[in-house]
């Protein structure tokens, strides 16, 4: 059996390891809007069923490396909604062409 000391790892290697091992794992593509309508799309890997009764969906949307929280996190705090997708193969491509690192005010849809 390994053992793997999870501080002794890069936050990159950390999360590879964690992906990685745990399988299958869905993906969610999420789409918000931002208060001035811009929509946002983005995947997250930490998704998945809570409860059927009543129906419950988690999603572990990470921080920044500055702390601040990410677009559609901030979004979902600010206006209540969210749209949660499911990456398949048909749409695999694309979903991670909106994991893009771009300006609040742009969107990945454009992609």
């Amino acid at each position: 059996m390994y053992h793997i000391q999870a501080e002794s790892l890069t936050k990159h290697a950390l999360y590879k390891f964690l992906i990685g091992t745990v399988v299958p794992r869905p993906i969610a593509l999420i789409t918000t809007l931002s208060e001035e309508g811009i929509t946002n799309i983005a995947p997250f890997s930490f998704f998945n069923i809570v409860s059927s009764q009543p129906p419950i969906l988690s999603v572990a949307i990470q921080r920044h490396d500055d702390g601040a929280m990410k677009d559609t996190a901030h979004h979902i705090a600010s206006l209540k909604e969210a749209i949660v997708h499911v990456v398949t193969e048909t749409n695999v491509h694309d979903a991670n062409q909106t994991a893009a690192p771009l300006n609040i005010n742009n969107s990945e849809l454009d992609l």
